[in-house]
């Protein structure tokens, strides 16, 4: 049957067609869809089985294309159009053994396939941590004296430093916690020097053995102390 001029009915296709915008192709923005897939695949699958290789970079090719982080152009006589969301998630990739024979887009489409250059190379970058700054050291002030300075400053100085004086303190004042009861024996130690005949130890070790020299420590400990204030304070005194 002839066709009837008068059909006006709608090409299903035609309003589709109508409103897809052509930009004009720049091949600079863009990489062919082959050399494409062969970059994306010395990331993802560098190496192993081709089969098991070309399936595990198509998978990612796809995704990428379907996330809408690797956009892909159908260029036609130096003009291009882009795919919107849902157009994208209908395409897929279609991949030989060897994928340098040449890549295809399903479903079919008349043209030729681009990949947008900037978002490839986002994809293959190996990311690069960066380094921590190293930290500057400022040279220690000269001292005001011509003296090298220090190596250890700061707040922890001065608290070693009143330690250490505390320290000092602590030991010029131990032996007169027990000074006057010490003293208080001189006469003792003299009258058994004089009287016995005995050294300012074998004195104090009398006393000691009796018990009447105060303070901690052993009874020896204790007579070396009480002697050797004696000596110090009395002087040393020679039995006749």
């Amino acid at each position: 049957m002839a066709d009837d001029p008068n059909n006006t009915k709608p090409d299903p296709c035609a309003p589709a067609v109508a409103n897809i915008s052509w930009l004009p192709f720049d091949p600079r923005d863009w990489v062919q869809l082959t050399p494409a897939f062969g970059q994306l695949k010395s990331m993802v699958a560098p190496t192993g089985p081709k089969l098991i290789a070309n399936k595990r970079t198509a998978t990612f090719f796809d995704r990428c294309v379907h996330e809408r982080s690797l956009e892909l152009a159908l260029e036609r006589d130096g003009v291009y159009r882009l795919f919107d969301e849902t157009e994208c998630r209908k395409l897929h990739i279609r991949v030989p053994l060897d994928y340098t024979e040449g890549c295809g887009i399903e479903p079919y489409y008349d043209g030729h396939w681009h990949a947008r250059r900037s978002g490839l190379e986002k994809l293959t970058a190996i990311p690069v941590t960066p380094a921590e700054p190293v930290p500057v050291r400022t040279p220690p002030a000269e001292s005001p004296r011509g003296e090298p300075p220090s190596k250890k400053r700061g707040k922890r100085w001065p608290k070693k430093r009143a330690k250490r004086q505390t320290k000092k303190q602590a030991r010029r004042r131990g032996p007169d916690r027990y000074g006057k009861s010490d003293r208080a024996l001189f006469p003792e130690i003299t009258r058994r020097m004089k009287e016995e005949h005995l050294s300012v130890e074998e004195a104090a070790g009398q006393l000691s053995t009796l018990g009447k020299i105060e303070g901690r420590g052993n009874p020896d400990s204790r007579k070396h102390r009480l002697a050797k204030r004696y000596r110090n304070e009395c002087g040393k005194l020679k039995a006749p």
